[in-house]
């Protein structure tokens, strides 16, 4: 789904889509379709990635303060990913045909 994005991203720039008003609404159309999933779909990847350093801080810091920020990150963060792939699963099955 997000190389699709990414392939109409590029159409959107090209001569031949840009010189055909109804290739240019095609493609245009599935772009913004997808661009909320895809937008989604970033999110949680990032904010597990954030999780994962958070994580690692957990593991690795002997400073108990860093520690208590570190596991009360880890917990902002899996809220925050809990209700981005609920929003991500309730877009996908609104958006996609």
């Amino acid at each position: 789904m997000e190389r699709r994005y990414e392939t109409l991203s590029h159409l959107l720039g090209q001569p031949e889509v840009i010189g055909k008003q109804e290739e240019l609404q095609r493609v245009a159309k599935e772009f913004s379709e997808l661009g909320r999933v895809v937008e989604l779909y970033r999110r949680f990847r990032r904010l597990e990635e954030e999780i994962q350093q958070s994580r690692g801080l957990l593991d690795t810091e002997e400073d108990e303060e860093m520690k208590r920020l570190a596991k009360d990150e880890v917990s902002r963060l899996s809220e925050e990913k809990q209700r981005v792939e609920e929003d991500l699963r309730l877009t996908s099955f609104r958006e996609i045909p």
